[in-house]
């Protein structure tokens, strides 16, 4: 009793086969009669003790078959909930590409009724090219794919409206100061929207050679960057004003210089900002670094 005790830890009162004479031992005639024979012959029947220890190793056997099974099936159960999650992931990111998408065509077919209806706003007017000629193939399919189409789209009547052949900057500079802070906003609401489409698209693994050097999103940077100047032109006084006479010292920088010396100067210019944003305020004269001055001269050398 005592070694079973220690063995397993089973006592009659508590043990898996609910016998309370586990201690007892147990007399089975015909065996023990089987035995005696055997012993009688001279067989090297083994000891009394020595059978035990050689139940004791296979009950230990099987023991441990029993917990390997157990491991065994609470690692198949893991794995089984990490694909679960994993799929669940993948789920999520395709619905959030799809929700992004949506929020992006919901603002493009808003431009697209102002055009189509002549009550067109200047970011709807900066946007006209792009409905008519920037949607990707992908998009095109989609569209093509849809079986429900709606009696009225203005998307497909957008085509029957001409290009927008004036540039965009020439256009910015007939917008009033209030004109031209409303559209940085309606600007910055495609830029965002473009962005998160963008990103979403990336987390699910589509099409990425499509969306790695995304001109559209290009686009509306410059725009963004375009219409900032002009907004701080204006506020500054135009022209005389103190965002002017910088522009024009900014801009002999810049005279009589190719566009590879152009392209060298803007890489020297983003190394100065990164050094003083990453705690090293000194360039490489010993001077100090004008953050403030050089972003200005970045974004002039970029519009």
């Amino acid at each position: 009793a005592a070694r079973i005790t220690a063995k397993f830890g089973y006592t009659a009162d508590d043990n898996p086969f609910n016998d309370p004479n586990l201690h007892e031992t147990f007399s089975w005639k015909k065996r023990e009669d089987k035995v005696q024979k055997d012993d009688h012959e001279g067989d090297g029947g083994k000891s009394r003790s020595g059978k035990q220890d050689h139940i004791f190793e296979e009950i230990e056997k099987v023991r441990r078959r029993r917990d390997d099974r157990e491991k065994h099936f609470e690692e198949m159960e893991r794995i089984k909930g990490e694909e679960s999650r994993m799929k669940e992931l993948e789920n999520y990111d395709e619905w959030a590409r799809k929700e992004e998408e949506f929020h992006l065509q919901q603002q493009r077919q808003r431009s697209a009724i102002r055009l189509v209806e002549g009550r067109e706003k200047p970011v709807d007017v900066l946007a006209k090219n792009l409905l008519l000629f920037g949607l990707s193939e992908e998009e095109r399919q989609n569209r093509a794919a849809v079986k429900y189409q709606e009696r009225y789209n203005a998307m497909d009547e957008l085509q029957t409206l001409e290009a927008e052949l004036e540039e965009p900057h020439v256009f910015l500079k007939d917008l009033k100061l209030n004109e031209l802070e409303e559209l940085l906003e309606d600007i910055e609401v495609f830029r965002k929207l473009e962005r998160e489409a963008l990103i979403a698209a990336r987390n699910t693994g589509r099409n990425l050679e499509e969306y790695d050097d995304s001109p559209v999103l290009k686009y509306w940077d410059a725009l963004h960057l375009v219409a900032s100047d002009e907004t701080q032109f204006l506020k500054t006084g135009g022209s005389g004003g103190s965002h002017s006479v910088m522009k024009e010292d900014i801009q002999k920088l810049f005279e009589g210089q190719s566009q590879e010396a152009l392209t060298k100067m803007q890489g020297e210019i983003v190394a100065k900002i990164r050094r003083s944003a990453g705690g090293n305020a000194f360039d490489t004269d010993g001077g100090v670094i004008d953050t403030e001055y050089w972003q200005t001269v970045l974004n002039q050398l970029t519009v």
